[in-house]
């Protein structure tokens, strides 16, 4: 197991996986498995991409549940806005907004 070293976006982090694999493994293919969340998918996978590896995905969250459905018309109370759902919206916005700046919608 390696680790990198500390990096600020996705861009670098790709850079430097690129890199480090190819200083273990000078091959030209070089296949990995890119475990990411949704909407980070896309960017990473282009960065990873760019950088000559081939990439397979691998979704790892899945942030729809579908358990209150039958429920959301027998309690009133599941009308009102929540305050989590505040945050996953600030979370989905700041995904959005990173794919926009990366390009990689």
């Amino acid at each position: 197991m390696v680790r990198t070293p500390p990096v600020v976006n996705t861009a670098a982090e790709a850079t430097t996986i690129s890199q480090l694999l190819r200083s273990v493994n000078a091959s030209l293919s070089i296949r990995i498995l890119l475990a990411s969340g949704t909407f980070h998918r896309r960017p990473a996978q282009g960065f990873l991409s760019v950088g000559g590896l081939k990439v397979v995905p691998f979704l790892v969250d899945f942030k729809a549940c579908w358990a209150w459905a039958d429920r959301l018309w027998l309690d009133p109370l599941l009308w009102l806005p929540a305050a989590c759902s505040l945050a996953n919206s600030s979370g989905a916005l700041r995904d959005v907004f990173g794919c926009l700046v990366y390009r990689a919608w």
